[in-house]
């Protein structure tokens, strides 16, 4: 279990997934370290640690930008 502090790293998950996907994320935090998330995309529910929260924090942050992107492209 980690010592960090995981209230940052949750809430900047909960940003960005409301910023990508329009609803706020369930989180409940389980045992061990572990929680328990809605992820993106609709891919339901699912067990995540910290480091994988952020790896999918970064992921929504891109997501805009890259349909954005792809958007343009296709003009």
């Amino acid at each position: 279990m980690s010592s960090r502090d995981p209230k940052p790293v949750l809430g900047a998950y909960r940003d960005a997934y409301m910023a990508a996907m329009g609803t706020e994320p369930t989180i409940i935090e389980g045992r061990g370290g572990w929680y328990t998330v809605d992820l993106p995309g609709g891919a339901g529910v699912g067990r995540r640690r910290l480091h994988q929260l952020e790896a999918l924090t970064a992921q929504l942050r891109r997501q805009p930008e890259e349909e954005a992107a792809q958007q343009w492209h296709h003009r």
